[in-house]
């Protein structure tokens, strides 16, 4: 898998600027993060994911991604709408607009409050939200359960975040 997913992201031109939200306060690293989000877009093309569960959406930089490579794909995001995202308030609803020609659903809510993702299997599970190191190990366990394939970002975000992944993974 490791070199399908390499053989993609050599012939992957994403480029996740093409999606980006026009008053992102991050907009200065954006082209440090070209590469960061076209191995995602390599991920999930390599993968043929055909349906694939993000929580923690964002602007949907990812769920471009994603959709990009897989335009066929049921995508399904989980995120806190309102709530202040790299401070913006209208993230979500970004997300929506950008995914609106793919088969995309959005739904608001807090992944450690729901017992169990929503729907059934995904073949892909993108944990991006709740890096808080609890949030994670939460999320893992949520994920892992519902997906044979499951993608962690920003594993090293933080000392907890690093601690309560690989206390995942040794569980």
């Amino acid at each position: 898998m490791v070199e399908r997913i390499l053989q993609e992201l050599s012939r992957g031109d994403f480029d996740f600027r093409n999606y980006a939200h026009p008053a992102d306060p991050l907009s200065n690293l954006f082209d440090e993060w070209v590469p960061y989000y076209r191995l995602k877009y390599a991920i999930a093309k390599a993968l043929r994911a055909e349906s694939i569960l993000e929580i923690g959406v964002g602007f949907g930089y990812s769920a471009m991604a994603f959709l990009t490579a897989v335009p066929e794909a049921k995508f399904t995001g989980i995120g806190l709408n309102g709530e202040n995202f790299a401070g913006q308030r209208d993230a979500l609803e970004w997300a929506k607009r950008v995914a609106s020609g793919y088969d995309a659903k959005f739904l608001v809510a807090d992944m450690q409050t729901l017992r169990r993702s929503p729907g059934g299997r995904y073949h892909l599970i993108h944990v991006d939200g709740q890096q808080d190191g609890t949030g994670t190990f939460h999320n893992l366990r949520r994920a892992i359960a519902q997906a044979p394939w499951v993608l962690l970002d920003r594993y090293f975000r933080t000392r907890e975040n690093v601690f309560k992944a690989n206390d995942f993974l040794l569980k």
